[in-house]
């Protein structure tokens, strides 16, 4: 077997900019727990899932009272701002994961979530190297994943619960290179939580023909809503669909509240550069018919393979109504899924590509602080790495080919 090629550019590596973005993630975290202290946990978004499972565990009809949960969050956390929200809008099943941890004390709870949240994750990363052979440094994979700033900021220590989504497409997209079609679609069903991550993947999985992986999730979909009943009253759907009206209606309205300029969806992406109500949503339309007729013919040309996965993960970030930052951890399975299928078809990476991955990074680090005013950066970094992610080979190598070739992100 000849030694792992190396990814690299002039001046730069691939491997050192991992070490550098994973100091400056550790060193960020260390930054704000020393400046910050507890608060930092009083703080995090985890506060409404926490209050949220109290607020099941006393008054379960009470769930999805607006009024209701704002005080709940003021219970657990009374410096929280009155005139400020922290909506639960998650699906009813999502409250069996929190009522058992609200149970305890909030700071024993938040720390627990957070070792969920980093097993989640990390373990995502390791199930998608089985996934993806002509990546062989795991090392340099994990620090990036690591000092990228919407997991150890956004979803870490904010509490939040993309590496639940994380964890179930890395699963999906396993399960399907091994074969276990039906099983794959049954991983998806943990996207359930936050339905817009699937706003994309299901219509890839009929355009694609992935038929039977279809199935699995329709089955294990239609198995949780039923089970969710046993434990659930059924108004609670009904106030769920409410809520998230209302939620929906008033996302791009109250940015102190939502905090939508950290949001790289198309729509958001529109509401800050457009006042007009009426321009903005034909601007909208259009760019997203133009962007969707993109997307199917990558998927189209596709086909089965994994990469078709990548172009339903990096667009469903921006053809959709809901994106908070935190969500992009996805691209922590786009990106290896691109490099693999570049090598797989025994190419070398280009350049551009590279340059972009990294810049999709950085922009990560300069979207949050600077979202007021450049938070349009991230969504525009999004749409240039998805068009790189429809113009990747899909053609495969043969087997044999991966023992003359062993990549690493050096």
């Amino acid at each position: 077997m000849q030694p792992a090629a190396t990814i690299s550019l002039p001046l730069f590596s691939l491997k050192r900019f991992a070490i550098y973005a994973a100091a400056l993630g550790l060193a960020h975290l260390v930054g704000l727990a020393a400046a910050t202290g507890t608060t930092l946990a009083s703080n995090a978004d985890f506060t409404a899932f926490y209050s949220a499972g109290r607020l099941f565990n006393e008054s379960p009809d009470l769930l999805y009272d607006v009024a209701a949960q704002q005080r709940e969050v003021i219970h657990v956390e009374p410096k929280f701002p009155t005139n400020a929200y922290l909506p639960f809008v998650n699906p009813p099943f999502v409250v069996a994961i929190f009522a058992p941890l609200a149970h305890l004390p909030y700071l024993w709870a938040y720390l627990i979530w957070c070792l969920t949240t980093s097993i989640l994750y990390f373990g995502g990363l390791r199930l998608l190297l089985t996934a993806t052979p002509y990546i062989s440094d795991a090392k340099s994979l994990y620090l990036l994943a690591f000092g990228f700033i919407p997991f150890h900021f956004n979803t870490l220590l904010n509490g939040q619960l993309s590496a639940i989504g994380f964890f179930f497409v890395v699963l999906a997209i396993v399960l399907e290179v091994r074969g276990k079609l039906f099983l794959s679609g049954l991983a998806l069903v943990g996207l359930l939580y936050k339905l817009p991550l699937l706003l994309l993947i299901l219509p890839m999985l009929v355009i694609t023909g992935r038929f039977k992986t279809l199935a699995g999730f329709v089955v294990g979909a239609i198995g949780l809503v039923l089970t969710s009943f046993t434990f659930l009253r059924p108004h609670l759907w009904v106030d769920y669909v409410r809520i998230t009206k209302w939620f929906a209606q008033n996302k791009t309205t109250y940015n102190d509240v939502f905090q939508t300029g950290s949001y790289v969806d198309i729509e958001s992406f529109f509401h800050r550069l457009i006042g007009n109500g009426n321009i903005r949503f034909v601007v909208t339309t259009l760019t997203a018919f133009v962007l969707a007729i993109l997307v199917i013919i990558a998927w189209r040309r596709a086909g089965r393979s994994a990469l078709a996965w990548a172009i339903s993960i990096t667009w469903g970030l921006v053809l959709n109504v809901y994106v908070p930052i935190h969500d992009t951890i996805l691209l922590m399975i786009a990106g290896p899924l691109l490099i693999d299928s570049y090598l797989r078809a025994g190419r070398r990476v280009p350049t551009t590509a590279l340059v972009l991955m990294a810049s999709l990074y950085i922009c990560s680090w300069v979207a949050l602080p600077l979202s007021m005013k450049t938070g349009w950066i991230m969504t525009l970094a999004l749409v240039a790495f998805g068009c790189i992610l429809n113009l990747a080979p899909v053609e495969s190598r043969s087997a044999s080919a991966h023992d003359n070739v062993q990549t690493a992100l050096m």
